[in-house]
């Protein structure tokens, strides 16, 4: 027993399709176009009632009845078109309502009216259509069933004094037209709303592929840029942004942007001539290297300009020299240091003999002292392919410094060169692998002796370090020499660039890459009236006292 003041609800079938979404909501055009159709009958029912009375293709069996249908008609469609303008109702609740409404005052009126026996079927035919498109196909034919029910109660109540076969003739027409009518607008508003619905994840997809593209191409350190048949810019990476010098952005000519870039446009265009060496497309950017692509073969219309930044062309070509250079190593070592220790063993052997003459003892000097440079070479090249990760440890960087020094003192010092320690009072701890800091501070010492003497005078080496509370410890290691040109300092860091004899160009690399392993820089840094200096800036500085 249901308690009371509480209200039973709904069940049925209406509300189960409303609550499962099986009918399709129709959009503003399809619903408003469903609403006005409707509106257009119910005036035009309106003008036949109160005007056409007395015309003989017409007859109204009772005209007050016939009056106030379509007076009802039309008031039921106006307030539907109100409630689709208000919101007030869901589409799909105002598509029923309104079939349903149509097969209503279209049966009503057959059975009160002479003369549109032939009409109203196919207006009822063009709503049902309209609304079966929308619905599921039970339901379409529920529907159908419903409105040939109706008209054919109408046309055989008609047939009853014309003649019953003609009647059931017409209703069996009607009945059949209506239910391929409804089946065929079920079928084919189900395939569009398919297709619409698979075109909508082909344009959603489509936009996420654009925006990832764009994403990409934005991200990409190769410049593109897009330009069309007049040469205006039409797309623009932030990298070409940049090596462009930073243009304001729109679409730009080329020829206002970079007339060195517009140049080799125009002779790509006249020739197909691809500019062959780099060049700086505006004041302050790095050199760059044009490539012209057409973005469609069929026609000239637009051009992709990709520019080749040559600071990334050269790491790339670096990067494959020092591969290559690690391939070979295990062949150099195998191949070459065996023989080699060879060699300096039997050259050993040699000097040893009592009765040598001194020719032969100069000519065995000879054979020693090239055997020592190569080997040299062969372990500057193995400790550059075979270098190992980093494995940082905390270092007293001030005592690890005076052991360092006294110790180079005592074993690789040339005799009359001087070499000065200045430490700081403040002590502090720095973060490195032990094994690198050696190697580091060993190459730039024996660089400062090997390439820093001056032209009179003894050499003077002075190492440095500099501590503050704010700012990382500082290592300088500078000599007395002539220092390195300006224009040759990014190359004396490049690897196999030297410009002494014996030199493998390989030991500021090294240390430079050393440094960056453990989270350091290493920079040229050189002052008036003193040589070439080199400053190792370290990572993270932990000073614990005075």
């Amino acid at each position: 027993m249901a308690q009371p003041g509480r209200r039973k609800r709904n069940t049925g079938f209406f509300s189960e399709l409303m609550r499962s979404h099986l009918i399709a909501a129709p959009n503003w055009r399809e619903l408003m176009a469903l609403h006005s159709y409707r509106c257009a009958l119910g005036l035009l029912a309106v003008a036949l009632t109160f005007g056409a009375y007395d015309r003989e293709w017409v007859r109204f069996e009772d005209l007050h009845i016939t009056r106030a249908l379509g007076l009802g008609y039309l008031g039921a469609a106006v307030v539907l078109l109100l409630y689709a303008l208000n919101d007030r109702l869901s589409r799909q609740g105002q598509l029923l309502l309104g079939v349903i409404l149509d097969i209503a005052v279209m049966s009503t009126a057959m059975l009160f009216t002479r003369g549109l026996e032939g009409m109203l079927p196919l207006l009822l035919l063009v709503s049902l259509a309209g609304a079966a498109n929308f619905l599921p196909m039970r339901l379409a034919m529920g529907m159908a069933a419903f409105a040939v029910i109706g008209m054919q109660a109408a046309m055989i109540s008609h047939g009853l004094g014309d003649g019953i076969t003609k009647a059931g003739a017409d209703a069996a027409v009607f009945g059949v037209a209506t239910f391929v009518v409804a089946a065929i607008a079920s079928l084919l508003g189900e395939r569009v709303r398919e297709a619409e619905a698979l075109a909508a994840r082909r344009r959603m997809e489509l936009l996420d592929m654009d925006r990832l593209n764009d994403l990409v191409v934005h991200r990409m350190r190769t410049g593109v840029l897009v330009l069309d048949e007049a040469g205006r810019i039409q797309r623009m990476n932030e990298s070409a942004w940049r090596q462009l010098g930073g243009p304001r952005r729109g679409e730009l000519p080329i020829d206002e942007v970079s007339p060195l870039l517009a140049q080799g446009w125009h002779r790509w265009r006249e020739g197909g001539q691809q500019p062959g060496a780099p060049t700086s497309l505006a004041e302050g950017t790095v050199p760059s290297l044009p490539r012209f692509i057409r973005l469609f073969a069929e026609n000239n219309d637009l051009t992709v300009v990709f520019l080749e930044d040559i600071v990334l062309l050269n790491q790339h070509a670096e990067a494959l020299t020092l591969d290559t250079l690690g391939r070979l190593s295990a062949s150099i070592a195998h191949e070459l240091r065996n023989p080699l220790g060879a060699i300096r063993q039997a050259g050993q052997l040699l000097g040893e003999a009592p009765d040598l003459p001194d020719r032969h003892r100069k000519l065995i000097g000879i054979i020693d002292k090239h055997s020592q440079r190569l080997e040299h070479i062969v372990r500057g090249v193995l400790d550059l392919a075979k270098r190992e990760r980093a494995r940082p440890d905390v270092i007293n960087i001030n005592s690890w410094l005076a052991t360092q020094i006294e110790e180079f003192r005592l074993t690789r010092l040339p005799e009359g060169d001087l070499l000065d320690l200045q430490l700081p009072t403040a002590t502090s701890e720095i973060l490195f692998d032990p094994v690198h800091l050696d190697q580091v501070v060993g190459n730039l010492l024996g660089n400062a002796i090997n390439y820093g003497r001056p032209a009179v005078g003894p050499l003077e080496i002075t190492v440095s370090l500099s501590v503050s509370a704010n700012e990382p410890p500082r290592l300088l290691i500078a000599d007395n020499g002539s220092g390195i040109p300006a224009d040759k300092i990014e190359l004396a860091f490049k690897p196999f660039y030297t410009t002494g004899k014996g030199g493998t160009g390989l030991g500021l690399y090294l240390c430079r890459q050393l440094c960056e392993a453990n989270s350091a820089t290493l920079d040229y840094d050189s002052q008036p009236g003193r040589g070439a200096g080199f400053v190792v800036r370290f990572h993270r500085p932990v000073i614990f006292g005075n």
